[in-house]
């Protein structure tokens, strides 16, 4: 035999290795340990290295014929290859139509499944349906820690990681809770000084933002909150309206804020000063969006604006058809849209002497936001249909359509080459990176 048909034999033997340990792992299950820090190698299940599979989830170097032989003899992971298709979200070759690759699984067997997914620097925080929170690695979904963060019945809202005090901060709707990032162990700050659990002075009603030593959100009254985490109270408060209905977001040193009444105001981050404010039909779908100096708004009062970021402008203003439920996606020159019932659409975003705005398309075929690009595609997500798919930028075309389960769920951690946690509804989390 032949040195280089060694290779083969031994490059296929190794690819079908790797798909049978991963099948194994996922057909029968994956039981979570009960330890409660330190990495557990046995909770996360690794996806073969691309590298070792081909196009069609074999190895690049044997021949396969029609009858699912290789090499003239029967292909020994190809009957594993299609019951990955079938058990996983997102199988391999699924993922690899729309670009992108699995990476990792991971599953949860809780009541309530998962209720939410946080992305950033230190990790993929998981929160399960018993408010216990685990932190996995990034790259290979093992699980560094867990720990419950409050009563089955608490409401969590948000999650933040402070690199500097090396805390964790969870948002719930009454308190505060810190912990230990490397450990997960309950921390207060100031080594402590400050209790773990911080009772709040204004209920909490949205998420907010970390800047500094202050995490802003919106409160149950109407009002945006400046909570000094790291003392233990809130310094100031803000009024908007009745109630807030979207987190407030901040561009620089500009905060702004929505309530359902239709007030959307700016404040100063720092002090919380009025900048400016304007009253509108009704209150914003959902998070505003920034570029440069511009501010982009999608109202339930079924308009889509851009306005000044210094002075609350309006620089153009159009009517749609529905209620706007998702926030604008702004890429290059372009501001996306989801018109419900109607579809994706795309606008100019400095349109000249065209005060009502220019629309670019719309796509009566997409009828997903918008949550991560590749290369020249567009990533959209459809939770209420379920449907995954791919579009083109510049036409709003159709480009490849995935239907998942009912009750999966989609997030990207970033807008461009994002990484996607697929959610299962029973509690299973699938990592998926970008292909190329």
């Amino acid at each position: 035999m032949s040195l280089n048909m060694r290779r083969t034999r031994l490059t296929a033997l190794c690819a079908c290795t790797s798909l049978a340990i991963y099948a194994a792992g996922l057909l029968t299950g994956c039981a979570n340990s009960s330890t409660t820090s330190g990495l557990e190698a046995s909770s996360a299940i690794a996806y073969p290295a691309p590298s070792a599979l081909g196009n069609n989830g074999s190895t690049t170097e044997p021949t396969t014929k029609d009858n699912g032989q290789v090499n003239g003899q029967a292909n020994p992971h190809a009957d594993i290859a299609t019951e990955l298709e079938r058990r996983m979200m997102i199988g391999p070759a699924a993922a690899r139509s729309i670009g992108w690759r699995p990476t990792w699984t991971l599953s949860f067997e809780v009541d309530g499944g998962i209720q939410r997914i946080w992305s950033n620097d230190s990790g993929v925080f998981v929160l399960d349906g018993r408010n216990e929170l685990s932190l996995l690695s990034t790259d290979t979904g093992l699980r560094r820690w867990r720990t419950f963060i409050g009563e089955p019945g608490d409401i969590i809202l948000d999650l933040f990681v402070s690199t500097e005090a090396q805390l964790v901060i969870i948002l719930r709707s009454d308190a505060l809770v810190t912990c230990n990032l490397a450990t997960g162990f309950p921390e207060g700050p100031l080594d402590g000084v400050v209790p773990p659990v911080q009772r709040l002075e204004w209920l909490a009603r949205t998420g907010g933002k970390l800047i500094g030593e202050d995490l802003i959100y919106g409160g149950l009254g109407g009002e945006v909150v400046w909570q000094s985490w790291s003392r233990g109270f809130s310094s100031r408060a803000h009024r908007v309206g009745r109630r807030l209905n979207v987190p407030p977001v901040i561009f620089d040193d500009t905060l702004i804020a929505s309530a359902l009444g239709g007030q959307v105001v700016a404040l100063q981050t720092a002090t919380g000063g009025l900048i400016w404010s304007r009253t509108l039909l009704d209150g914003l779908g959902a998070a505003p969006t920034r570029q440069d100096d511009r501010v982009y708004l999608a109202g339930l009062d079924q308009h889509l604006r851009c306005v000044s970021l210094e002075t609350g402008r309006a620089i153009w203003t159009v009517l749609l058809t529905a209620p706007l439920k998702t926030s604008p996606v702004v890429l290059g020159d372009s501001v996306y849209q989801l018109i419900p019932d109607e579809g994706l659409s795309a606008w100019e975003t400095t349109p000249k002497d065209s005060p009502e705005g220019r629309q670019r398309w719309i796509s009566n075929d997409v009828h997903g936001s918008v949550i991560s690009t590749l290369g020249d595609r567009l990533l959209t997500w459809n939770p209420r249909a379920g449907v995954l798919a791919t579009a083109s930028p510049m036409t709003g075309a159709l480009d490849v359509s995935l239907q998942l389960e009912p009750g999966t769920r989609v997030q990207a951690s970033d807008m461009d080459n994002g990484r996607l946690f697929v959610i299962s509804a029973t509690g299973r989390v699938e990592s998926l990176l970008p292909a190329r």
